[in-house]
C-alpha cells in the first residue's frame, strides 16, 4: 500500500460515519495505524471491538462506543476476551468506571484483577478492596502510586515476597519504609528496591554491594542503580574490578575522581584516559605530585585551558610534550610552550596553528625546522620551503613526512645526502617510480630499504635479487614472496 492508500485508509477507518462491513475490511488489512484508526471508530461492529481491543487498547477505551455498548448489553465487557480486558485494565487512557467495573467480580481473572489493583486511574475504594485478594493482585496494589500510604504500609509486611517486592518498586514508597525493607530476606525485594529510582542513594549504593545479589552491568540496569554499582566498584580493594571499569564511558563523575587518583598506575592511567573524564576533575588534580598523574592530564581533550596554562610550565618536560600533542591545547598555551622551551614539540605537533607552523618554518633552530618538516599538517608551501634547506638533517624530517607529495619525494630522491635518500627508501608513502631509481643508489642501506619496500614494483625486486650485496638480494627475495603470498 503506498503512501497515500494508507493516508487515505487511515482517513476512511476514522470517520464516524463510515460503515461497519467497511470498518470490518479495514480491520482485515496489515497496517496497524490503520487498524488502529478503526479500534477507535464509534461506528464499530461489537465483534470488531472485541477482536481489536488487545491490540489496541488505548483506542478502545476511549471509543464513546464503548459505553454504549456496555449501555445495550451490561454482560458485553465480560463478554469480552480475556487478554482484551486486561490490555485495557492496564491501559492508562481507562476511565475509572471502567476500571470499577472490570476488577468489581473475584470471579474475574486474578490477572485482569491485578492489571486493574495496579492502574494509578482505579478509585481508591476499589484498590484497597483488591489490596486483600490473591497474592498476584496485591501485588499490583502494593506498586500503584496512588495506593494509600497505610494500605502500603500492612503491604510491605505481606507474607508474599512478591507483594513486598512490588512495595519496594513503588516509587511513591516512603524512604523509612525502603529503609525497612533493604533489610528484607528476601533477595528478590531488596534487588526489585535497588531497581526503584526514587530510593535514596546510600540505600541503593548498600544494595549495590550486596554479594548475594550479584548485579550485572546489563543494558536493563537502570542508570542510577548502575552509577551505584559502578561506584561501589571504584571503591573496591580489588585491583583488577576498578581496572575493568576505569575504561567505562558511562562512570559518574566522582567515581572518575577517584579512580584518577587510585594508587595503581594502571587504574589511574585507564582513567585518566577515559573520554568521560568531567573538565573540573581534571582541574583538580593537574597539580598533582606524581608527574605520570600530571602526563595524563596534559594529553586529555577535556583538560580546560587554565589547567593546560599550568601544565605548560611543568618542570616534567613529558607533561609539556603531551600538552603539545593535546589537539585541545589552544594557540595561547602553544605560545607558553615555546617561550618555555618546548618549540620542537609544537612544531610537530598536528594541531598546531597553520601560522604558528609557518613561523617555524624559518626559525633559526634546525631542529624546529625539522620538526615543522615531519608535521603532516604543514601547508605544502611550506614544506616547498624546506626542499633546500641547509641542514640535512631538515630534509631527513620532510622525506619522513608520510604526507610528503611525490613530487617532493622524487626531488628529494635526488638529494645529494645518501641520509635523506635512505628515508626516502623508508617512507611508507614513497610512490613506486621513486622506489625504481632509488633501486640503483650507490648506497647498499637505500638498496636495502627498497628491498624491503612493500610498494617496490615485482621486476625491480627481480633486479634486486642479483645485487653483489646479500643483504640485499636477501630482502628482495623476502619480500617478492610476500607479494606472491598475497
Amino acid at each position: 500500500m503506498t503512501q497515500n492508500m494508507t493516508t487515505n485508509a487511515i482517513e476512511i477507518a476514522s470517520d464516524p460515519s463510515t460503515d461497519p462491513e467497511l470498518l470490518g475490511e479495514l480491520a482485515r488489512g496489515d497496517d496497524p495505524e490503520v487498524r488502529r484508526a478503526v479500534a477507535k471508530n464509534p461506528n464499530i461492529a461489537p465483534q470488531l471491538f472485541a477482536r481489536l481491543a488487545a491490540d489496541y487498547p488505548d483506542e478502545a477505551v476511549e471509543n464513546p462506543a464503548l459505553e454504549l455498548l456496555m449501555l445495550e448489553d451490561p454482560a458485553f465487557l465480560d463478554s469480552l476476551p480475556a487478554a482484551a480486558r486486561l490490555a485495557m485494565a492496564a491501559s492508562d487512557k481507562a476511565r475509572p468506571q471502567l476500571l470499577q467495573q472490570l476488577g468489581a467480580k473475584r470471579s474475574v481473572d486474578a490477572k485482569i484483577r491485578a492489571a486493574v489493583a495496579a492502574n494509578p486511574n482505579t478509585p481508591v475504594d476499589v484498590i484497597k478492596s483488591l489490596a486483600g485478594q490473591a497474592i498476584a493482585v496485591r501485588a499490583g496494589a502494593a506498586g500503584n502510586p496512588a495506593l494509600p500510604q497505610d494500605i502500603l504500609r500492612n503491604l510491605a509486611s505481606d507474607k508474599a515476597e512478591k507483594v513486598r517486592a512490588a512495595v519496594a518498586l513503588n516509587e511513591q514508597a516512603p524512604n523509612d519504609l525502603l529503609r525497612e525493607l533493604a533489610d528484607d530476606n528476601d533477595d528478590k525485594v531488596r534487588r526489585a528496591l535497588a531497581f526503584n529510582p526514587s530510593a535514596p542513594e546510600e540505600l541503593v549504593l548498600q544494595l549495590a554491594e550486596d554479594d548475594k545479589l550479584k548485579f550485572r552491568l546489563t543494558d536493563d540496569i537502570p542508570k542510577h542503580l548502575r552509577d551505584a554499582i559502578l561506584r561501589s566498584r571504584a571503591g573496591s580493594s580489588r585491583y583488577e574490578v576498578r581496572l575493568n571499569i576505569a575504561d567505562r564511558p558511562d562512570l559518574p563523575p566522582d567515581a572518575l575522581e577517584v579512580l584518577a587518583s587510585d594508587r595503581s598506575v594502571h587504574v589511574r592511567s585507564a582513567a585518566l584516559r577515559n573520554p568521560s573524564m568531567p573538565p573540573e576533575v581534571l582541574a583538580k588534580i593537574a597539580e598533582h605530585d606524581d608527574p605520570k598523574i600530571r602526563r595524563d592530564i596534559a594529553r586529555h581533550e577535556n583538560t580546560p585551558e587554565d589547567a593546560l596554562l599550568k601544565l605548560a610550565a611543568d618542570e616534567d618536560d613529558i607533561t609539556c610534550h603531551n600538552v603539545a600533542r593535546n589537539p585541545s591545547t589552544p594557540r595561547r598555551v602553544r605560545q607558553v610552550l615555546v617561550e618555555n622551551g618546548h618549540a620542537v614539540q609544537v612544531a610537530m605537533s598536528r594541531h598546531t596553528p597553520v601560522d604558528m607552523l609557518e613561523e617555524f618554518i624559518v626559525a633559526s633552530d634546525p631542529e624546529i625546522r625539522g620538526a615543522v618538516a615531519i608535521n603532516g599538517a604543514t601547508p605544502e608551501p611550506g614544506l616547498r620551503k624546506l626542499l633546500d634547506d641547509d641542514e640535512p638533517e631538515v630534509r631527513k624530517m620532510l622525506a619522513r613526512n608520510l604526507y610528503a607529495s611525490a613530487e617532493f619525494l622524487e626531488l628529494l630522491a635526488d638529494d645529494e645526502d645518501v641520509g635523506v635518500r635512505y628515508e626516502v627508501a623508508l617512507n611508507e608513502a614513497t610512490p613506486p617510480h621513486v622506489l625504481k631509481a632509488l633501486a640503483d643508489d650507490e648506497f647498499m642501506g637505500v638498496r636495502v630499504a627498497v628491498a624491503n619496500h612493500s610498494s617496490t614494483p615485482p621486476d625491480v625486486l627481480e633486479k634486486l635479487t642479483d645485487d653483489e650485496e646479500n643483504a640485499v638480494s636477501g630482502f628482495a627475495r623476502s619480500t617478492l614472496e610476500k607479494l606472491r603470498e598475497n
